[in-house]
């Protein structure tokens, strides 16, 4: 029996190989096409892996044991064309992007966005049929990236802080564009946003951020 430990995991739609339907996100796992996916542990332990289940004993069950050594206590889980993406650490003990159809030999890392350290992956959205999240560039430091799901087709869309880091957050998807907050090292913490080109990558124009004390 599966213990469903989901601590600080989120978890969303996934259809797997089977007929895709409306993604969404929550903070448990939500049903699609009766498969949802999720970090679990067996009778208790302490080791976190990739899990599914279709709602029934018999079909809950470990995907694949991604950290050998420890728990890779997958997370931030996203659908994509019937795929899903997710944050998993391996047994070199850096946290990457990974993706997994529903079965062991589907499961893979999608590619090592910083091969010097931990990717820092945060705030996976999807536009157009493609991943745009926040994560640490070798030399660059954290910018913006988009990934297809492979390797090749991952890779930082623009550099907006040469000197240092933009950090893009709060990642939110309107129309064929994905509007985020960045700092391009002149400008302090502006809006920008991408339609996961790097020549349409703007900055909005200046914005005054306000944190109300009432």
């Amino acid at each position: 029996m599966a213990l469903l430990a989901l601590l600080a995991a989120s978890s969303s739609q996934s259809c797997g190989n089977l007929n895709p339907t409306v993604h969404g996100t929550s903070d448990a796992p939500q049903e699609c096409a009766r498969i949802a996916f999720f970090e679990g542990s067996m009778d208790g332990s302490s080791d976190y892996e990739l899990w599914r289940t279709d709602g029934t004993d018999e079909g809950t069950y470990l995907v694949k044991n991604i950290n050998t050594s420890g728990s890779s206590s997958p997370s931030h889980f996203i659908e994509l064309n019937g795929i899903v993406y997710f944050l998993a650490e391996d047994s070199t003990g850096e946290r990457e992007l990974w993706k997994t159809n529903g079965t062991e030999s589907g499961t893979e890392m999608v590619t090592r966005s910083n091969p010097s350290g931990n990717s820092g992956i945060e705030s996976m959205v999807v536009l157009n049929d493609q991943l745009i999240f926040r994560a640490n560039h070798a030399t660059e430091g954290s910018e913006i990236w988009i990934s297809d799901g492979t390797a090749s087709g991952t890779n930082m869309i623009k550099n907006i802080n040469p000197s240092s880091s933009s950090a893009p957050s709060s990642l939110t998807v309107m129309g064929n564009r994905v509007f985020f907050k960045a700092n391009d090292g002149t400008n302090g913490a502006e809006l920008w946003s991408t339609d996961g080109t790097e020549s349409s990558t703007v900055r909005i124009g200046d914005v005054v951020y306000e944190i109300s004390s009432g």
